[in-house]
């Protein structure tokens, strides 16, 4: 049965601090749910609670029963500002918002008045959700959102589906009480969503076109209806970007749904660990081959990090992925065989499992009691511990069917929002916040989809079938500390510090005694030689590997003439043959590229070295 969530008083609440006593066990848990919702701010173990009218107590007092039945709290009311305790006195500032205020050395925080009311009834725990803080809008059918098509929204803007984009005046959404169960939904613009031909913005009018209800499925997200009977609706069956977004009368299929996830406000807890600071800055892209080939190094990137935190060592700065053999490079290698072994019979056991166990493993992942990994993972986020999270895909496809096969993330924080233990109870409010190695030093958020049985990650649309907590991990590891952060993007005329890439095609750079070397010529007529810069190891086909070049001198760009890309190859009939399908030499992140080369019209590759010579040589100009 579908519920309307209506617009009814916002209960906010402030705290006091009082000797702590033996905890009650369902106190404790309606106290994280209030101080999720935003409803209690706790110090110590008193609480105010926020109500319209001294009427509205009793009912407080039957909501959260525990509460008033333990000796571990004692327990305030501010009806209309006027403060009142059952069991202490509180003399507050009621014109403050949330400002400390001394009385007998006890900090006070006053709560802002409610704007929200209806009928003088509490509001509901779906109601403080949905007033509380911006969300994104997604689409049940896909990983996109709803989203505003122009970049600065105007009157008349359309709206339509699209990827995450991270411009909250194009994505964020609010919901405005309205009156009678209806609300406004506001973008972050300031402008207000309206029915016509197709979902457009406007500013406020008044009209019926701007006034929403919702409705709640059974299955987690939620029918928005406009006031003239029309819900809105995904024109399009097939998952495409800007796709169209439009209104039906019917709401019984998977086009009608949608996924309110909240985005601001949302009562996460997060770890010290902060990706800005902490993780890398470049991306994983790691290829490689031993005895078989294997790509990416997700798990090595997510221990060294750790390391590098565990030992209070900063953390390499350079945007660019270290070549192969190199001393960063080597080490994340030597760490991913680690962050492997460790858990091997974890990622075992989902291989022979999720072909008939795929529902139980996604319900497992947001099981929030007992052994349920939710519980573990939230245990050691609250006990300050991040933890390195195995995500497997088990057949599961993300947006545009990509797949995430096996990954490995670092969990270093977690929202639950109104989900507490039942699957069928808001479960899709859960948020795994993550430093993901693929997508650099940025936070990111994993969901689950209760439809589609996996989790998804807001930002990029992969999704995975399950998760597992990774224990195993022991910060016995010290990594490399003489990593130099060599300067990028250096004001031109002081560029001391060039960065070459080399993207090898479907032959590779075998390295060992056929290797590459690079010689600039200065527009003074010297050059400057950088000898085997693979470092004598082999670069794989398919693959690309970033080297640093320390220049004798500060240049500008029209200081080089050129840089010649010179190969030593055996000769004998063994010897080595390799495709360079792209070479780019730039002044590093946010710098002036100097060169670049790409395959000429009709070819795969900007040069072939072939070993049928000792030497060979390929010139590209500076551009």
């Amino acid at each position: 049965m579908m519920k309307c969530i209506s617009c009814l008083l916002v209960i906010v609440c402030s705290t006091f601090s009082v000797k702590a006593q033996k905890a009650d066990a369902e106190a404790e848990r309606m106290l994280n749910a209030l101080k999720q919702s935003g409803m209690v701010k706790q110090e110590g173990n008193h609480i105010t609670f926020k109500v319209k009218k001294a009427s509205d107590t009793p009912q407080i007092k039957m909501m959260y029963g525990a509460f008033f039945a333990s000796d571990k709290w004692t327990i305030g009311f501010d009806v209309d500002g006027k403060y009142f305790d059952s069991k202490k006195p509180v003399k507050p500032n009621p014109s403050e918002l949330f400002t400390k205020t001394p009385k007998k050395e006890e900090p006070v925080y006053v709560a802002q008045q409610p704007t929200a009311t209806f009928n003088g009834r509490l509001a509901t725990a779906d109601e403080i959700f949905i007033l509380n803080g911006a969300f994104l809008i997604r689409s049940a059918r896909d990983y996109r959102y709803l989203t505003i098509r122009d970049e600065v929204p105007a009157s008349h803007s359309p709206v339509f589906l699209n990827s995450y984009l991270d411009r909250p005046n194009q994505q964020w959404w609010k919901f405005i009480p309205a009156g009678d169960g209806y609300y406004k939904i506001q973008s972050e613009s300031g402008l207000f969503l309206t029915h016509n031909l197709v979902p457009v913005m406007e500013p406020a009018d008044g009209s019926d076109k701007q006034l929403w209800k919702l409705f709640d499925t059974p299955d987690g997200f939620y029918n928005i209806q406009n006031k003239t009977n029309v819900y809105l609706h995904l024109h399009e069956r097939r998952n495409k970007e800007n796709a169209v977004v439009a209104f039906n009368r019917e709401n019984n299929t998977v086009e009608q749904k949608w996924h309110l996830l909240k985005w601001t406000n949302d009562g996460r807890r997060i770890t010290r660990f902060v990706p800005e600071t902490h993780a890398f800055r470049f991306i994983n892209g790691f290829r490689g081959e031993d005895i078989i080939r294997w790509g990416g190094l997700c798990g090595g990137m997510v221990y060294t990090a750790m390391d590098y935190f565990r030992n209070n060592i900063p953390i390499p700065l350079q945007t660019y992925m270290p070549a192969n053999r190199t001393p960063l490079q080597s080490y994340i290698y030597q760490r991913q065989e680690h962050a492997i072994w460790d858990v091997n019979s974890s990622w075992s056991d989902l291989e022979v499992s999720y072909n008939t166990r795929g529902g139980e493993l996604f319900r497992w992942g947001i099981e929030n009691t007992g052994s349920g990994r939710l519980k573990e993972f939230r245990d050691a986020i609250d006990a300050g511990n991040f933890k390195p999270l195995g995500l497997f895909a088990g057949g599961v496809r993300g947006k545009d069917n990509a797949d995430g096969g096996r990954h490995v993330v670092l969990g270093i924080g977690y929202a639950v929002g109104r989900y507490r233990t039942d699957i069928n109870g808001h479960a899709e409010d859960v948020k795994f916040f993550v430093y993901n190695p693929n997508s650099g030093n940025v936070l990111r958020t994993l969901v689950p989809d209760r439809l589609g049985q996996c989790f998804f990650e807001v930002e990029t649309g992969y999704a995975w079938r399950t998760y597992f907590v990774n224990n195993r991990y022991d910060g016995s590891h010290a990594p490399p500390r003489d990593v130099p952060n060599f300067p990028e993007g250096e004001a031109e005329g002081s560029v001391r510090h060039l960065y070459a890439t080399f993207e090898t095609g479907g032959d590779d750079l075998r390295g060992g005694n056929d290797n590459v070397s690079i010689t600039i010529a200065y527009a003074d007529g010297s050059s400057q030689v950088f000898s085997n810069v693979n470092n004598s190891a082999r670069w794989v086909d398919h693959t690309s590997q970033t080297v640093h070049l320390e220049l004798n001198r500060a240049v500008r760009k029209q200081d080089i003439r050129n840089f010649m890309i010179t190969v030593s190859f055996g000769s004998d009939s063994s010897s080595d043959d390799w495709n360079l399908d792209r070479f780019t030499v730039s002044s590093g992140h946010g710098g002036v590229w100097y060169a670049w080369a790409d395959p000429p019209s009709g070819s795969q590759y900007v040069y072939r070295f072939q070993g049928d010579q000792r030497t060979i040589r390929h010139v590209v100009w500076t551009r």
